[in-house]
């Protein structure tokens, strides 16, 4: 979920609103959640207005509110134990939308590229496990998102714990803001699929291969 708050310049105005797009009719007392505790994309059309008394009404004011989700349905590979997303609203570049929740560049992402006890989450988003799937939430995607997945695992072994990595296959999915997406996955001759790389990385270009 998240919180909307309505505001007037105008001293002692009232605020009606609606969130379906709809002439605003319900009176604005408190900031008002949108959304559920769930893991269904949404999109709310706000609308709002202001008036004094019996004056006239303001103009009616528009917004959008985007909830969209995107997911994996295929686990992590061995050892990974934590799945992470990046991506951008270019298939293969830096965000062109200012404070784009994702980013496919790496100086924008300390998580990827530092010990995960000095990093923040930048770019590169955590997601969370429930019915067997995992699933990030975002309410700042207001373009098209092109993602992909990240098998990652903390590894004690490498003697610096350390993050190391494998990036899902078979290209970014995308999705549209208030839209839901899984992830895409690549298939062999066989029509048999592996989502994830063959190999983990790590930050120095190290590769691990875990049988």
């Amino acid at each position: 979920t998240t919180a909307m708050k309505i505001n007037t310049i105008t001293k002692d105005a009232s605020i009606k609103y609606n969130i379906s797009g709809n002439t605003p009719d319900t009176s604005y007392t408190t900031e008002v959640e949108l959304g559920r505790a769930d893991y269904n994309n949404a999109t709310y059309k706000i609308t709002a207005l202001a008036q004094i008394g019996t004056n006239t009404e303001s103009d009616c004011g528009y917004e959008v509110a985007y909830k969209t989700v995107i997911y994996t349905s295929h686990g992590v590979k061995t050892p990974g134990d934590e799945v992470y997303f990046r991506g951008s609203n270019v298939d293969s570049g830096t965000a062109t939308v200012p404070n784009f929740p994702f980013s496919w560049d790496e100086a924008s992402s300390p998580l990827m590229w530092s010990e995960r006890s000095k990093a923040a989450d930048v770019g590169m988003i955590k997601a969370t496990l429930s019915d067997s799937k995992y699933f990030v939430v975002s309410w700042g995607v207001t373009d098209t998102l092109y993602f992909r997945p990240l098998s990652c695992k903390k590894e004690t072994n490498t003697g610096t714990g350390r993050l190391i990595w494998a990036w899902g296959q078979g290209g970014s999915a995308e999705v549209s803001p208030g839209g839901s997406s899984d992830s895409k996955r690549k298939y062999d001759a066989n029509n048999n699929y592996n989502i994830y790389e063959e190999y983990y990385h790590d930050r120095f270009g190290n590769n691990y291969k875990y049988d």
